[in-house]
């Protein structure tokens, strides 16, 4: 099984933008800051005397600096394909957060408490991003796994929803992404923040995504291009509806379409002769998928004019 990268062949290729970063050796710089203003990991890093984050180099902090606040940070960001499309709306987009991308000086196996640490102080005081995205891992929250979650699984899970509840309490933005079939959804600490599908607690709120309806399309040469069932579940304190598309039971269409779906399961052999994981290729944010969170987004964030205030909130409809 190989990494993926650009699909030949396949028409939508979420995977078709470059690794980031090749980083040299510098020295970090960091901004004076009031520990009261951040969350208890980052409290810990700033209390232990521990460097913070170490930037590539002093033009890359002087960015960040001079500007004071970001729009946008994503975490867990795999491909950055989020990332991409919001700067392609026009807003300010950090470089994304993840084990695999190298950015701001480093890489982030995120669920290691100096890691941890560490994005807090980059999200409460270097970037201080207008809003956040998690794509939350959950290879170990399938329905289909061994439902295990090991001790990482809930390190991830309490570093997103710290994030999340953080920039709520700010009055600011942040977003989360899940397989619909995710048994993050029954958690008990993540309905605590967030609540349960049918019940959100207010001003959060779930937008139902068929992956099919955003372009995304299996990638294996016996059925190249057909489109995958894929449901998410994008969790929000900003409206999402437009991202709200269902292609089996539409709430505003007549008709549901007629499609037929690849599952999302197994492997499978691409026009390369390279045998790729399904799961982890459907994970990955199609362009259609970051388009259309980034015009959802630039218009939520009209309303954030400083830190910890000026939103109006969206207040989604009760159900019956």
């Amino acid at each position: 099984m190989e990494e993926m990268g650009f699909l030949p062949g396949c028409e939508e290729d979420p995977a078709g933008v470059a690794w980031l970063n090749q980083v040299g050796q510098h020295r970090g710089t960091e901004r004076s800051s009031s520990s009261s203003d951040c969350p208890r990991t980052a409290k810990q890093s700033l209390l232990s005397g521990r460097p913070k984050v170490a930037f590539e180099s002093i033009h890359v902090i002087q960015k960040w600096l001079s500007t004071g606040t970001t729009d946008f940070l994503e975490i867990f960001c795999g491909w950055q394909q989020l990332t991409y499309r919001v700067r392609e709306v026009g807003l300010q987009a950090a470089d994304g957060i993840d084990l695999r991308v190298v950015s701001h000086g480093r890489a982030w196996p995120l669920g290691n408490p100096v890691v941890d640490a560490e994005l807090a102080w980059l999200i409460c005081f270097g970037l201080r991003p207008r809003a956040t995205h998690s794509g939350t891992p959950c290879t170990h929250m399938s329905t289909l796994g061994a439902r295990d979650q090991p001790q990482e699984t809930q390190e991830h899970v309490t570093i997103a929803l710290e994030i999340m509840d953080h920039q709520e309490s700010r009055g600011f933005l942040a977003s989360n992404e899940n397989p619909q079939t995710s048994l993050l959804f029954k958690r008990e600490d993540w309905k605590k923040v967030v609540g349960s599908l049918c019940n959100p607690i207010w001003p959060w709120s779930h937008a139902e995504l068929c992956g099919c309806l955003a372009k995304v399309k299996y990638p294996g040469v016996e059925r190249l291009n057909e489109p995958m069932r894929k449901g998410q579940i994008w969790t929000s304190n900003f409206d999402l509806r437009a991202m709200s598309m269902s292609c089996e039971n539409p709430r505003a269409a007549l008709f549901p379409t007629d499609h037929e779906h690849v599952h999302v399961r197994g492997s499978c052999k691409t026009v390369e002769n390279k045998w790729i994981s399904v799961a982890a290729y459907s994970g990955m944010y199609t362009g259609v998928q970051g388009t259309l969170y980034g015009q959802c987004l630039k218009k939520a964030l009209v309303d954030v004019r400083t830190r910890g205030g000026g939103r109006s909130y969206y207040q989604a409809p009760k159900k019956g």
